[in-house]
Order: structure tokens, then sequence, then C-alpha cells
């Protein structure tokens, strides 16, 4: 019976699905909850959409319920699909506990379905396989997310998949033209820089196929089509991230002055030692790939030089600090060098997936350690879950209070529990993080962004009464007499604001650095309404994107059913 179990087509999921239940286990058993760098970033990001689906006040651009409802924009440059996404996930588990759960082992699934699709499409054993979606899925590629709610770490779950037409590519110097323009729009709509990291990788490949290639014209003509279609599926982000870059100077996400130390062999050492086995598998890829006893397939020596490239990258092998003295400003977007070595995490499993497969002696020699590599993996990774969630367990929550970092000066367990409850908007009102990313530039000042961000909107969103409605923001407050105030919301060149009444353009009116505007006030009860006038294309860019996503649907599932009955899919 549990032969024929083992043999059934779904047991591979199953597998995954259990594993991925398992890393849940160590928050779901001690109720504690892992807030990382980013999190407070990403929940006010998936309050904000979640609220919006809520209450049926639906603004792509505003953010009406997040980010102290300053009306500032966020989701719009920064995968405003997944972000609906992940608002429909916090609806569905009610508080910031449960969404926290739920979003780690769908996290954990996709990475091992992805890692297992890829490793499949290439042929590769069924024991083989799940060792090294496994092995993935214990990776700090992947918790990056759990630990520290980095987005990289769901662009580093979708990426096997990705890859799969990197075989087509170079075995056949074919382009998959809706599975290429698919999967690079798919990891725009999530992660930007997880996009960027695809393209290169489609690149490099490209250039070999292309080069190798008798076709060249029909390669060009077929990536041309790819392109078309990932323009068409990402619509809604180019045309409005171009709409808000032209009329507005937008401040740029932090820039690390201190790039040359978050490589992977200075401060960042922990990426090559999440899982402990990580560092023995690179040699041995290493090895089989320079030894000239060993015959790889091209797809396996593509997979390895590219792997290599990406950790070169990942390294301080990079001149990192003369390159930021240079004020070059793709380095300055880089910000962690150490991100190049989620790409890298995923080339080196697959291309040693693909010489186990190749060849017979490094296979017997596996077959020996197999059992106790995944089993230490899973428990270094139990261990890291539970070390994390035992700071806040252990600790007062004002231990986590940084720099830009402000925790509420009330009882430590209240706050706790405020991540426990309903009312979600509870934890984040304790919690606040002065994060200036993507705000516009109005004066050109030396002033910290961070502390402009402190001064003008968290020391004093709390003297005003704010709530969503169909329009935007209506902001309300008490006048004590003076006759101009700064309202703590953030003003673009297209945001419009009434004010007792009056509409007052940002061209009219004194605005801070970063946008927050002086007006002048009544005496008593006053009120101000924040909107944004979407540019007349907006709207279409949306639809086209919409029906462009729901064509592509209707294409699988027909694809589906006519490989079903013998066709092939994409």
């Amino acid at each position: 019976m549990m032969a024929k179990f083992l043999q059934n087509r779904f047991f591979p999921f199953f597998l995954i699905f259990s594993i991925a239940l398992l890393f849940t286990l160590p928050q779901i058993i001690s109720g504690g909850m892992i807030i990382g760098s980013d999190a407070i970033f990403h929940f006010n990001r998936f309050y904000d959409t979640a609220m919006q689906i809520k209450t049926g006040n639906i603004h792509y651009f505003l953010t009406t319920f997040g980010f102290q409802q300053t009306g500032r924009i966020i989701n719009p440059f920064y995968g405003p699909l997944m972000a609906y996404i992940q608002g429909l996930l916090v609806i569905i588990s009610g508080s910031w506990f449960r969404y926290q759960i739920l979003a780690n082992f769908i996290l954990y699934f996709i990475s091992g379905v992805s890692m297992f699709s890829l490793l499949k499409c290439n042929k590769v054993t069924l024991k083989i396989n799940l060792f090294t979606s496994i092995l993935f899925m214990t990776t700090y590629s992947v918790h990056y997310w759990t630990i520290g709610q980095c987005f990289s770490g769901w662009g580093a779950a979708f990426l096997p998949f990705a890859l799969i037409p990197l075989r087509k590519m170079v075995l056949e110097g074919k382009i998959a033209i809706v599975q290429i323009g698919f999967s690079v729009a798919l990891m725009m709509q999530i992660h930007l820089f997880s996009c960027l990291l695809l393209i290169l990788i489609y690149f490099i490949f490209f250039i070999y196929s292309w080069w190798k290639n008798q076709h060249k014209i029909q390669m060009i003509r077929d990536i041309t089509l790819s392109v078309l279609l990932f323009s068409l599926l990402t619509a809604n982000i180019w045309v409005n991230m171009l709409h808000l870059y032209l009329t507005n100077e937008i401040l740029p996400p932090f820039i690390n002055q201190s790039l040359d130390s978050n490589t992977i062999d200075r401060s960042s050492w922990y990426w090559l030692a999440n899982p402990i086995f990580l560092v023995p598998i690179i040699i041995c890829q290493f090895k089989c790939l320079f030894s000239r006893q060993q015959k790889l397939s091209q797809v396996n020596k593509m997979a390895s030089m590219t792997a290599i490239f990406f950790l070169v990258l990942s390294s301080s092998l990079i001149p990192w600090k003369f390159l930021m003295s240079q004020k070059i400003k793709i380095v300055e977007l880089i910000q962690f060098p150490f991100r190049f070595f989620i790409p890298f995490t995923v080339l080196i499993l697959f291309s040693f997936a693909l010489s186990l497969e190749e060849n017979s002696l490094q296979r017997k020699a596996y077959s020996k350690y197999r059992q106790p590599v995944i089993l230490l993996s899973l428990v270094q990774v139990l261990l890291t879950i539970s070390y994390a969630l035992g700071l806040w367990l252990l600790n007062d929550i004002h231990y986590f209070e940084s720099l830009h970092t402000h925790i509420q000066p009330i009882d430590s367990q209240v706050i706790k529990d405020s991540f426990h409850q309903n009312d979600l908007a509870k934890g984040l009102s304790y919690w606040e993080k002065s994060t200036p990313d993507y705000l516009p530039l109005y004066q050109k000042t030396e002033q910290n962004k961070y502390q402009l961000y402190e001064k003008l909107i968290l020391e004093q969103h709390r003297q005003f009464e704010k709530k969503s409605c169909k329009e935007g923001v209506r902001i309300e407050w008490t006048s004590q007499g003076k006759e101009t105030t700064n309202l703590p919301i953030i003003l673009y060149q297209n945001s419009q604001l009434i004010v007792n009444g009056q509409e007052i353009s940002p061209q009219k009116t004194t605005l801070s650095e970063i946008g927050t505007p002086t007006i002048k006030q009544v005496s008593g009860k006053n009120y101000a309404i924040l909107t944004y006038k979407a540019p007349s294309y907006f709207t279409g860019s949306l639809r086209l994107t919409l029906i462009s996503w729901l064509i592509l649907c209707l294409y699988a599932v027909f694809s589906i059913i006519k490989r079903s009955s013998g066709g092939h899919f994409f």
C-alpha cells in the first residue's frame, strides 16, 4: 500500500506540502511573530490593499489605509498585482499572526513545486528531483522572506518555474514565446528586482543560443513577440511608472553606502551557511564542471557558468566600494550584492541535480548522504525559525526599536497581542517605521529623508483624524487658532487637495521637501479631502493588463486540455 502511494503522481506535492507545513509548526505552536527589517513596510502595503478590497474604496495610486493614510504612492512602484493578492490573504487570515503563517506556508509550497517543475521538465528522476526541491526549500533565498520579510524571497520561490524555457532555448534554439513573456510579466508583477535578475539570465542564455543557432532572425522575431506579450501583461506597471516618473522627481529606495560589506564572503556569509550543506554542494558541482572526466550536458554547463557569474556579483570580487564612489545609478539601485546569490542558488542546485542525473558515480555517492543531508537541513531551518521566534517571545517589544523604527511607549504585551487581533490597524499604529521610498522631492536638501518623514508625518499624524472615503482620504482636525498648519499627507503633481471646500493644487501651495503641504486653516473644525487625478490612459492600461491575463489563462486551460490529449503545452 505504501509503495503504491509513493508511486502516485500526487506524492511529490503531498511531500512538499508536508515540508511546508512542518516549517510553519514552530510559529503555530509558539504563537510568536517574526518581525524582520521589511515587515512593517510590506504589512502597510498589504493592509492598504486588503482594506481597499474589503471596503470597495479602490485607489490604485493612493494609500488610503496604510502608511499613516498619507496618500503616498507605493504599490504602483512595487508589484501591484501581488500586493492585491497578498491583501486577499490578509483578509482571509484576519490577523497578522495568521497571515504570516499562511503567507509563509504558501511561499514554502510554491518554492518546492517551482523547483520540482523545473527539474521534471529537464527529465530529472523523482528521487533526485525531490531531494533538490526540498533542499531548495531550506535555502536562505527562500527564507529571506520568513526571517526578514524581504520580498526577494517571493521572487526566489517563483524563479525556478521561470527557468523552464531555458532547456528549449539551449537544446533546440527555440524561444518559448508565451512562457517567457508570461514568466517575466509574472515576476514583474511580484518584484521588480527579481524581474531584472530573470531578464539577465534569459539574456545570457539567449546570446549563447543565438550565437549557436542558424535561425537567428527567427529567434529575434520570437523574443520580440515575448517582449510584446510581456508588455501587454504589465501595461499597468510600466505605463503608470512612466507617468509618475515623468511628472515627479521620485525619491529612490534606500541607497546602501556600505554596499561592499553586504557580500556573501563578508557580513552576509549566512547566505552560504543555510543550509550548511550548500557549500559542499557548490564545491561538488564546480568539481564536475571543471573536471575533464565529467561529461555534462549543454544545459548543465550553461546553468553552471551563469551561476558562477552571479556568485561573483554577490561577492567582494567586484569592487563595490569603488563603483559606489562613482555614483553609478544602476549600482546604487542594487542595494545589497547578496541578492545576486538568489539566482546563483537556484542555478547551482539546478545544475547539481543535472550532474547527479548525468553521472552514475556521483549518483551512487549522493545516495549514501541523501537522507542525512535532508534531515539535517530541515532541522537547521526549524532551529533558525525557532530562534527568530524566540526573539519575539523572550524580549520586551521595545527590543526591536531601532534608528528609524518607532514603537509606542505602552505595555509590551498589549503590542504583541495586537498582532493576534482582528483589528489589523492596531499593530501598525503601535509599530511604525519611517520609510521615505518613492516620495516626491520638491526641494534639494541634504537633510535626512527618514528624519523628515518622522518629523512631518510620524510626529504629527495623530493630531488629525483620517478615514478612507470614495474620493480618497478625508482629514479632519480642530484648529487652536493658528493660521496655518502642516498636513501629514503627501502631494504628488497629480494629487488634488480640497481644504474646507476650496481646491488647492500642489503647484499653488507651500510644500515641504517631501511633499507635505502647509495650508491655511480656520479657527475650530477643519476638513480636507485628498484624491488623485489619474491620467486619461490609466484605465486603458489597467483594462489591457486584465484582459491580457484573462486571455492567457484561457489559453493555458486550452493548452492543458490539448496536452492531455496528446498535444503540447506552450
